[in-house]
């Protein structure tokens, strides 16, 4: 899925983006959305400053499509603009645990292609309570290996807006250089409308080696990459809708 088309979590912890409302099996889902972060994290690396980030899917079945942008509103930036291209089918293996497999094409815009990779991926997600998932990734052009388990709940605040709690630990290894990150959520969300809801988030994020940018230094002009540190904050907002 989208970058972090995930389970519920893994898209709140990365980008406060909701997961799409299911339709039946033999009906076409049409769901997008648009969200407005802070900072663009991206598995425990910040990748950029304030950033928009819209995306629409399209699914039938078990089958799933989609397109996922990341623009960013500031100058001060590591990564041009980002489309994500993503395809997968998801199934059922019981009444409790199911699969997810797939590809994702990571294109930046203004890089003349030496920077895009495509990366495979296949998860399981068990229907329990925390709802309990794992990803394993792998990116053919980077060699980078990615396995990723994420844990989270929803607790109702009133009757019409949620508490979204989520985090995620997860484990890289990129052609001998290991990491090991963590991203935690927590969302406040709405209905706006039918099929539509929108939300506000407040992120956290660690990585092991230092890969977020202090606000307090103007690294992206200076390129003094030895003030970075190892965690660090950021908020979003967002709306999303489907049929």
């Amino acid at each position: 899925m989208f970058k972090k088309s995930l389970a519920v979590l893994a898209s709140l912890i990365v980008s406060g983006t909701a997961v799409t409302i299911p339709a039946s099996a033999e009906e076409v889902s049409i769901s997008g959305g648009v969200d407005i972060i802070s900072t663009y994290v991206f598995r425990g690396f910040q990748l950029a400053d304030e950033a928009i980030q819209p995306y629409v899917e399209i699914g039938k079945g078990g089958f799933y499509t989609g397109v996922w942008f990341s623009t960013p509103l500031d100058s001060r930036e590591f990564f041009d603009n980002e489309v994500d291209i993503y395809a997968g089918y998801s199934f059922d293996i019981s009444e409790s645990l199911s699969g997810d497999v797939g590809f994702t094409r990571y294109i930046y815009t203004d890089s003349d292609g030496e920077s895009d990779t495509t990366e495979l991926y296949a998860g399981l997600a068990i229907d329990a309570p925390l709802e309990p998932s794992v990803y394993l990734y792998y990116d053919l052009d980077l060699e980078a290996t990615t396995l990723e388990g994420s844990a989270g709940h929803s607790y109702p605040v009133s009757e019409t807006v949620s508490l979204d709690l989520g985090g995620t630990l997860g484990f890289i290894d990129a052609d001998g250089d290991d990491f090991t990150y963590f991203l935690a959520s927590a969302a406040l969300t709405k209905p706006v409308a039918d099929n539509a809801e929108a939300y506000v988030s407040v992120n956290f994020g660690a990585n092991s080696e230092d890969t977020f940018i202090d606000d307090s230094n103007d690294l992206f002009n200076n390129g003094d990459l030895t003030q970075l540190e190892s965690s660090g904050f950021w908020f979003g907002i967002g709306f999303t809708a489907s049929n």
